[in-house]
């Protein structure tokens, strides 16, 4: 295993480091989680695995296809030999105890064609464990390490500043058939729930892209640029970072055959304080004032059960094919009728004044 050089800072998502808790309420401690003897990360030499536990009397279980252990999985009795790409998923059990939480560790084996890649960009690495290609519409388990450069190097052989499990998932429509594929990433705990990470000093989030620029942006840097110059000019778009990614689906080595290009690695846009800072609009707030702030919309394509709305007066230039507007926030399931009615009143008017034969003016145009 290539262990962290000096200095640098790495994000592990793993072990919580939580022992036994009496929690003073009568209820069982919690057994101890189990330690692991190597962190996750690349290897490339094979090596045997030790589990610990700080109670000599508890048992460890431990799980290979990314199930959380139960008290009938595989029983740790000796180190475990790694000589593949592997996860391992480990908890501790003891009578009159409750089972501990959930470690997890993901060890990546370098082909030698991997172990000599460098580069001056980040590079991510998205492992699945040989489950195949990357689904739409529904997240799948899987493991993502970020190695960042070293006195402007960037090799796999270090190791990775971020390693953490998350729910992976095809992105976009047209988009979907490209070689080069979208990826939508969230970053997971233990139990699958969304978790915060900060890649490369973006502020913690738990939602991000993978964006593969491809045949409308052959230069690979049009939606970058544009975010950064907005935000250069005090309007948030984006964050952004140009990585080079290797997406390993069938298991095994890591290899070059696994490199898949650059790709811009992005926040998604969403209600929060380090990104879209708007206040969230209870479904409770509908007259005025509270109903005149919170709300986030697009313009796409709806997504399954979204029904969306277009408003009276569209641009000439769309006349023929109306806009249609998709809630982000609050989301179609959550806006009260109120709210609804509001925002599209709201935006009726502006149209109206907008293309209306008085829009100049400063009272009644736009």
């Amino acid at each position: 295993m290539a262990s962290p050089p000096g200095g640098h800072r790495r994000q592990h998502i793993g072990a919580s480091g939580k022992g036994a808790v009496e929690n003073g309420s009568g209820l069982p401690a919690i057994a101890p989680e189990p330690q692991f003897s190597v962190l996750s990360g690349p290897f490339t030499s094979d090596f045997s695995l030790t589990l610990a536990s700080s109670d000599p009397t508890a048992e460890i279980r431990y799980t290979t296809d990314g199930t959380i252990p139960t008290d009938s999985s595989t029983l740790y009795t000796a180190p475990i030999s790694i000589n593949t790409t592997t996860q391992i998923r480990a908890r501790s059990f003891n009578t009159g105890s409750l089972p501990s939480v959930v470690g997890s560790e993901a060890y990546l084996k370098l082909a030698a064609d991997a172990q000599a890649f460098t580069s001056s960009l980040p590079l991510v690495v998205i492992e699945n464990f040989g489950a195949g290609s990357i689904p739409i519409d529904i997240k799948e388990p899987a493991q993502m390490s970020i190695f960042e450069p070293i006195g402007g190097v960037t090799s796999l052989t270090s190791a990775p500043s971020i390693d953490t499990r998350i729910g992976i998932e095809l992105r976009g429509s047209t988009t979907l058939n490209n070689p080069k594929q979208n990826f939508s990433i969230e970053a997971w705990d233990q139990e699958n729930d969304d978790k915060n990470i900060s890649p490369f000093g973006m502020p913690n989030e738990g939602d991000w892209i993978l964006y593969a620029p491809y045949n409308f942006d052959r230069a690979l840097i049009r939606n970058a640029l544009m975010y950064e110059l907005s935000n250069q000019a005090g309007r948030y778009a984006p964050r952004t970072r140009f990585v080079e990614v290797f997406q390993n689906t069938n298991g095994g080595e890591l290899t070059m055959a696994d490199y898949v290009g650059v790709y811009v690695f992005m926040e998604r846009i969403e209600r929060d304080n380090g990104r879209v800072d708007i206040e969230k609009l209870s479904s409770k707030y509908d007259t005025a004032p509270l109903i005149e702030g919170g709300y986030a919309l697009k313009i796409d394509r709806l997504g399954p059960g979204e029904v969306g709305f277009t408003t009276n007066i569209n641009s000439p230039q769309q006349t023929d094919v109306p806009t249609k507007f998709v809630y982000v926030e609050p989301k179609e399931d959550e806006i009260s009728a109120a709210q609804a009615n509001w925002i599209q009143t709201y935006l009726n008017d502006f149209e109206s004044a907008l293309y209306g034969g008085n829009f100049t003016d400063p009272v009644l145009g736009y």
